[in-house]
């Protein structure tokens, strides 16, 4: 049961970015990022799931996971999060010093995490376009 919501979860994730396929929060640390990389393919791993789509999750996974431990890809992610975050700010006027738990995004709507989760794939898209072109 678990299982196959991971997989469905993984599959239906934005796969340009490796936070969202791994479901880990930007400020992780490497330990971080590899203890939850190990529980989530233990979970889904194609040899333990009677499940044909668990490959292709296991692979999403494995990409993410290496993405974000890879400190230049992470790097620039990291930018393209930060430039999202400064967009969401401005469009909500306020300052670009603002911190994540200012009372000021506490109650929004959408929440500040889902409005920095949309621009940021709104960022990536535009690169990727840009770079496909």
């Amino acid at each position: 049961m678990f299982q196959q919501l991971e997989i469905d979860r993984i599959l239906k994730a934005f796969k340009l970015n490796p936070y969202d396929v791994l479901e880990v929060p930007i400020e992780a640390d490497s330990k971080e990022i590899q203890k939850i990389y190990r529980k989530k393919s233990l979970l889904i791993h194609p040899d333990k799931v009677k499940d044909e789509r668990a490959v292709e999750a296991f692979d999403l996974l494995k990409k993410a996971s290496s993405h974000l431990l890879d400190e230049e890809k992470r790097k620039t992610l990291d930018e393209t999060v930060m430039d999202a975050r400064l967009m969401c700010l401005k469009e909500l006027g306020l300052p670009h010093t603002t911190e994540a738990d200012d009372p000021k995004l506490r109650d929004l709507f959408p929440t500040w995490e889902e409005r920095v989760r949309k621009a940021t794939k709104e960022l990536m898209v535009d690169d990727e376009l840009r770079r496909r072109k």
